[in-house]
């Protein structure tokens, strides 16, 4: 079983209905491919701006739907040797290393981290 992490702009593209980013993320579960986030992206989907309950009853939904990992001292370690090499903030390296942890296969907009060794942005 494949499984990709996605990153938080992903995630909100997705519930935008961004063309691009739903025939993506669809198709590939179409395939069978199953997704992950940090739970640091949770976090963040929760603490958005202008989050009605609503919106919070369906992030909460499909957060149920996939995989949520937290960070363990695996991660964390993975992550710190991100942030010294990549200069990135603590919760980009949090998330890029949950992505690393799980096989390195990431959907993300955020290009700086093409850079980060053993991550595969599709």
């Amino acid at each position: 079983m494949e499984i990709i992490t996605l990153d938080t702009n992903a995630v909100i593209d997705y519930f935008k209905g961004v063309s691009d980013v739903v025939k993506k993320i669809d198709g590939l579960r179409e395939k069978g491919v199953r997704f992950a986030v940090s739970v640091i992206v949770e976090l963040e989907l929760l603490s958005l701006p202008n989050l009605d309950s609503l919106d919070e009853l369906q992030i909460l939904d499909w957060l149920t739907q996939i995989y949520v990992l937290p960070v363990d001292s695996a991660i964390a370690r993975q992550a710190a040797e991100i942030r010294r090499e990549m200069k990135i903030k603590t919760p980009d390296a949090i998330v890029a290393a949950t992505a690393v942890f799980l096989g390195g296969k990431f959907i993300s907009r955020d290009k700086k981290l093409q850079k980060i060794k053993g991550l595969k942005l599709i």
